[in-house]
């Protein structure tokens, strides 16, 4: 009886996803992309500028700027 639990539990708790971290630098490209993509042009900047942070000003690619750009222009 008390395996037949155990084996319940951990059956269970296998099934449960894993949490998705959304303030990884992928996640939160992913999100400006996809606001972008929408045409949500000022929320894009703010998560691209955002993912320039995170990564600290040396790290910026010119891919991002021009992300930046493309939303302003």
């Amino acid at each position: 009886m008390i395996k037949r639990i155990l084996r319940s539990v951990c059956l269970c708790a296998a099934l449960v996803p894993a949490q998705t971290n959304y303030y990884t630098p992928e996640n939160i490209l992913k999100f400006a992309d996809y606001l972008m993509e929408n045409r949500e042009y000022q929320a894009a900047v703010s998560e691209y500028q955002r993912l320039s942070y995170t990564l600290g000003q040396t790290l910026i690619a010119d891919s991002l700027l021009l992300k930046i750009a493309l939303c302003y222009h």
